[in-house]
């Protein structure tokens, strides 16, 4: 299944525009848009946030993957530890979450 929400960064545009955000979007449905926004506007500089429903459509179970600087030196539960307080409201209603976090 190809991820419903991928967000990406610049990296593959040169000149100018490389220094400015980028996004790709592929078939989302607004919650999705919505998570991966807010992951966005609070992970600085996260080069690609990709955000899939794996629960069949009803947003009981997300798959999140998340690249980005600032999780550099971080242990990875540090990291989920930040990913989870940012998702703190959407998460109640959730069943579960595979997340994967890493810095570039």
């Amino acid at each position: 299944m190809l991820p419903v929400y991928l967000l990406q960064h610049s990296g593959w545009l040169h000149g100018n525009l490389r220094s400015r955000f980028i996004a790709t979007i592929s078939a989302a449905s607004e919650i999705e848009k919505k998570i991966a926004q807010k992951l966005s506007s609070n992970i600085a500089g996260a080069s690609s946030i990709v955000v899939q429903d794996t629960s069949g459509g009803c947003g009981s179970f997300y798959k999140i993957e998340i690249v980005a600087p600032e999780f550099r030196g971080q242990s990875v539960v540090k990291q989920h530890q930040l990913v989870h307080k940012i998702l703190k409201e959407e998460m109640a209603d959730w069943h579960g979450l595979n997340l994967t976090t890493k810095a570039p």
